[in-house]
C-alpha cells in the first residue's frame, strides 16, 4: 500500500483521484502512472473489477469508495451511475467540462495535496453552471480528445495564470432548474412524478428539446446551440417538463399556436420541426421517453394522420382526426360541401365558403356528418319515399320531424338541404310502432290523411299525436304503405284536439298549448304587435251571460302564426346543433327573441330572419 495515504476527495472522479495518486507518489502523468502499475485506461474510466480491487490494494481506500467515482457501463453504449441507468450521449467522454474557480482553489486546498480535481459531476451533460461559483464552466471537446477520454484536469484545461484571466469573463448565473434535478436525482432525491417516471436522460433531453423549439423556433439546428443557448433551453423546457403530461401539453400547444399564428399550411413536421424530427427519425429507432407517446397523442388529436401510417415509431392504429381534404378524399364529397356542412353544424369553426386546409375534426363525427350528406334524399324525393303528398312532405320537414343534414340560411338549395335517409326510416319506424298491426282497417280508421281531412285538422299535428302516444286507437296496415300504413280515428283526433273548442274556437287555454307558449303569454301575443304594426296573433272577441269578454281563436290564425314564427328547439332541430348554439349563433347576426323567454315561457323567432 502506497503510504502516506491520499484521500479521496467528495465528488471526485476516480479518473482524477488517480491521476493525483500517481503524481503524488510517483512524480508520473497520469497515464504513465498507469503504464507503470499495469493498468489499462478504460478500466480506470469505467470502474473495472480489477481496476478497482488493484486501486483499493494500492490506496488503502475501500473499492466502494473508489467505486463512486465512476460511471459504470452497463453495455450497448448503456452507463449506470448509483440507481441510475443512461445513455452514453448523456455522460460525455468525449469532451473536459470544467469550473476555473474550482481548479484555481484546488491549488491552495491542503486536502487536495495542491492538484486539480476532477468532479463527478461535470461529466454529465446538463452540468453548465458551477454550483459553488455560480458561473458558466468552461466545456472543451478538444481537450478530452487529447488525452483519449482520461480526463485529468491538469492536463485538459489551462494553466493556472490562463485560467485567472478567463474566469471574469464567464457569465454569472445560478444552476437551472433541470442541472439541479439531475444532480438530485443522481444522489438519490425524488423529483416531479413525471421526469422520474422515466430513464433520466430521457426527461433531460426532452426538456432541452423542448426548450429549444420554444426559445429558438421549431427549425432550429441543433449542432447551431452553443452550451449557453441549451443551458437556457433547459431552463424553459423544465418549466413545462416539471408539470408532468398537463405541462408537456401546454408546450405542444403553445408551439403549434405560434405556427396558425404564421398562416402557412403544413402537418406536424412543419408545426413542430426539429422536435418531430428528432423523435420520427431517430436513429437505430432508440427510444426517446414518454415524451415520445405525448406529442404523438397531441399529434393524433390535432392532426389528420390515417390509420397505419408510422408515426414516431409506432404505427397508428385508428385515425382520431379529419381534414377537410382527407375527409373528402375518403367519401368522395366535395371539399367547399363538407366545409360548409361542418361548420353550419358547428363541428367547425370559420367562414362556411372557405376552406382552411389547416382545420382538423373528431374523426367519427365528420364520418357521421359525411355518411348523412352522402346517404339522404331530396325533399322533392320525399313523397314518394314516404308514400305522402308534397305538402306533407314539406310540413314535415319544415317543423323539424324530418330534420335536414344542416339548415343554411336563406333558400334551402343543394345536398345539404336533403334529409337523410336514417332520419326518414327512423320516423317510419317510430310512426308505424305506435299502432297496432291489422289486416284491414277497423270501424271508422282512416289514414293520417284522409283522417285530417275528417276532423279538420292538419295532418302534421296527427303525426306528433301518433309520435307522442296521446291518440288510444293506432293501427297499422302492411309497410309497403308507408306513410298511409298508419290509421287513426278522426272522430279521437278531434276530440283530442278540439276538447275545448266551441263554435267561436278555440278558448285561451287551449290556443296557449297549441302554441306552446303560457296563456299569460299568449295575452302578450294578443296585446302586442310586430314590425308591420299588427297583433301577433288576432283573436275574436265574445261575451259570455255575464257580459264578460271572452278571447276565442280561429285554429286558421294559430296556424298562420305557426307559419310565420318558429321556437328556438325547433329552429335548432332543422339546423342539427343545440338549442344553446342556435341561440348564440342568431344573437350574433342580431337576431332576438320576439318576446321575452319569461313571458312566453319559450323562445320564439321569425321564421323569415333564420
Amino acid at each position: 500500500m502506497l503510504v502516506p495515504v491520499l484521500p479521496m476527495i467528495e465528488g471526485e472522479t476516480l479518473m482524477s483521484y488517480t491521476g493525483r495518486v500517481g503524481r503524488f507518489h510517483t512524480t508520473r502523468s497520469p497515464l504513465q502512472f498507469l503504464e507503470l502499475i499495469q493498468l489499462r485506461r478504460r478500466a480506470v474510466v469505467e470502474g473495472a473489477e480489477d481496476a478497482l480491487s488493484r486501486l483499493s490494494t494500492m490506496t488503502g481506500l475501500p473499492e466502494e469508495r473508489l467505486s463512486a467515482g465512476t460511471i459504470g457501463s452497463a453495455g450497448d453504449r448503456m452507463y449506470t451511475f448509483g440507481a441510475e441507468q443512461f445513455h452514453s450521449e448523456f455522460a460525455i467522454r468525449d469532451t473536459a467540462t470544467f469550473c476555473p474557480a474550482c481548479l484555481l482553489e484546488d491549488r491552495a486546498d491542503a486536502a487536495t495535496r495542491g492538484q486539480r480535481v476532477g468532479r463527478l459531476m461535470w461529466l454529465f451533460r446538463t452540468s453548465r453552471t458551477c454550483p459553488r461559483h455560480g458561473i458558466a464552466m468552461i466545456r472543451r471537446p478538444s481537450a478530452a480528445l487529447s488525452v483519449g477520454g482520461f480526463l485529468d484536469m491538469e492536463t485538459v484545461a489551462e494553466p493556472d495564470e490562463d485560467l485567472e484571466q478567463i474566469l471574469p469573463t464567464l457569465p454569472r448565473r445560478d444552476v437551472s432548474p433541470l442541472q439541479r434535478y439531475v444532480t438530485e436525482r443522481l444522489l438519490g432525491a425524488a423529483g416531479p412524478a413525471w421526469l422520474d417516471g422515466q430513464q433520466i436522460d430521457y426527461g433531460a433531453r426532452a426538456s432541452e428539446m423542448l426548450g429549444s423549439c420554444l426559445e429558438y423556433g421549431t427549425d432550429f439546428a441543433a449542432n447551431g446551440l452553443s452550451e449557453d443557448d441549451w443551458d437556457r433551453a433547459g431552463r424553459t423546457g423544465y418549466a413545462y417538463t416539471a408539470r408532468g403530461t398537463e405541462g408537456v401539453a401546454e408546450a405542444l400547444q403553445l408551439l403549434h399556436a405560434r405556427f396558425l399564428q404564421t398562416r402557412k399550411e403544413g402537418g406536424p413536421q412543419q408545426v413542430f420541426g426539429s422536435l418531430y424530427k428528432w423523435l420520427q427519425f431517430r436513429p437505430y429507432a432508440k427510444p426517446a421517453g414518454s415524451i415520445e407517446d405525448l406529442v404523438r397523442d397531441y399529434i393524433l388529436d390535432h392532426f389528420a394522420v390515417e390509420a397505419g401510417k408510422k408515426l414516431l415509431g409506432v404505427p397508428v392504429v385508428e385515425r382520431r382526426r379529419h381534414s377537410i381534404g382527407s375527409l373528402a378524399a375518403e367519401t368522395g364529397l366535395h371539399p367547399r360541401t363538407l366545409n360548409r356542412a361542418l361548420i353550419i353544424t358547428g363541428v367547425l369553426s370559420g367562414d362556411p365558403d372557405v376552406v382552411d386546409g389547416r382545420s382538423s375534426f373528431d374523426a367519427k363525427t365528420g364520418e357521421d356528418l359525411a355518411g348523412r350528406i352522402r346517404n339522404s334524399i331530396s325533399t322533392t324525393q320525399l313523397p314518394k319515399y314516404l308514400g305522402c303528398n308534397r305538402t306533407q312532405a314539406q310540413d314535415l320537414v319544415r317543423d323539424g320531424v324530418l330534420p335536414r343534414i344542416v339548415n343554411q340560411d336563406g333558400k334551402q338549395t343543394g345536398m345539404l338541404s336533403n334529409v337523410p335517409l336514417a332520419e326518414v326510416d327512423d320516423f317510419l319506424h317510430r310512426l308505424r310502432a305506435a299502432g297496432v298491426p291489422v289486416d284491414a282497417p277497423g270501424a271508422g280508421m282512416m289514414d293520417i290523411v284522409a283522417a285530417s281531412s275528417a276532423a279538420r285538422w292538419p295532418a302534421l299535428d296527427i303525426v306528433k299525436l301518433v309520435l307522442a302516444g296521446a291518440l288510444a286507437r293506432v293501427e297499422v296496415l302492411g309497410a309497403d304503405l308507408k306513410f298511409l300504413s298508419v290509421l287513426v280515428d278522426p272522430m279521437e283526433v278531434r276530440a283530442k284536439t278540439r276538447l275545448e273548442e266551441t263554435a267561436d274556437g278555440l278558448n285561451q287555454a287551449a290556443a296557449a298549448r297549441l302554441l306552446g307558449v303560457m296563456t299569460s303569454g299568449l295575452t302578450y301575443l294578443v296585446q302586442n304587435e310586430d314590425h308591420d304594426g299588427k297583433p301577433f296573433i288576432p283573436y275574436i272577441p265574445a261575451r259570455n251571460s255575464a257580459g264578460r269578454e271572452q278571447r276565442y281563436f280561429d285554429a286558421r290564425e294559430l296556424a298562420r302564426f305557426s307559419d310565420r314564427y318558429i321556437h328556438l328547439k325547433d329552429a335548432a332541430r332543422q339546423a342539427g346543433i343545440s338549442s344553446k348554439l342556435m341561440r348564440q349563433r342568431l344573437a350574433s347576426r342580431g337576431i332576438e327573441p320576439i318576446a321575452p323567454r319569461n313571458v312566453l315561457n319559450a323562445q320564439m323567432y321569425r321564421r323569415s330572419e333564420i
